[in-house]
């Protein structure tokens, strides 16, 4: 299922018709099921097809499931606001040529608008997260969730208090990063309700004592 979504990405950069990559190798029909994972394929063809398209397909699994893992340690820096090692993480992001494969292209730009917001680079935030609103992509709810905590601490940012609540209380259950209650925390606290930043906080300090985040633990 990975190198038929590689091979489409590639064979989309390279500018090739489906007719144009499977000529002489397999049909267009069987091509297509390879790119959506839903057939089963001998090694020999996606070996052929890669060669085709000037990639070793093997180095770019390695380079999918690289990125995986570290779009994952991306995030854990973020949160732990650690900004040395967000910088080395999305260093390495940047030179992953897989950054724009439909599967990450969403998540990548939406933790590239968070880190910018830790370097107060308001604005370059605000471009991707229009960017990421003109996609034509159906987002996951994980990702629906990051967009609604991204843009919340967006709205924060800029002094959108009232706004900065109102998008993060549509955060449900289906986001596992509890962090966000931190900046429903403070949030509240910006418009003076007391009782819901002690609420909130409380939760955020509990995740933050499970996770041992200390920066954050005295933040809170």
């Amino acid at each position: 299922m990975v190198k038929g979504k590689i091979l489409k990405y590639y064979r989309e950069q390279k500018g090739y018709t489906q007719e144009q990559l499977s000529k002489g190798i397999c049909s267009v029909s069987h091509l297509s099921k390879i790119e959506r994972g839903i057939t089963e394929y001998s090694e020999e063809i996606t070996a052929i097809l890669s060669k085709q398209l000037n990639i070793n397909i093997q180095d770019e699994v390695r380079k999918f499931k690289n990125f995986e893992v570290t779009l994952q340690e991306w995030q854990n820096a973020i949160v732990m606001l650690d900004t040395d090692e967000m910088q080395v993480k999305k260093a390495a992001l940047d030179a992953n040529p897989l950054k724009n494969i439909p599967d990450f292209q969403v998540r990548y730009s939406l933790l590239l608008a968070r880190h910018y917001l830790v370097f107060y680079e308001i604005e370059k935030c605000h471009k991707l997260m229009e960017n990421v609103k003109k996609l034509d992509i159906n987002l996951s709810p994980y990702e629906s969730n990051l967009y609604n905590h991204v843009q919340g601490i967006y709205y924060f940012s800029i002094g959108s208090y009232k706004k900065s609540i109102e998008i993060l209380k549509k955060i449900d259950s289906n986001y596992s990063s509890q962090e966000y209650y931190y900046h429903l925390a403070i949030s509240y606290h910006a418009v003076h309700n007391n009782t819901l930043a002690q609420y909130y906080a409380q939760k955020a300090l509990h995740y933050f004592q499970e996770t041992l985040n200390f920066t954050r633990i005295l933040d809170t």
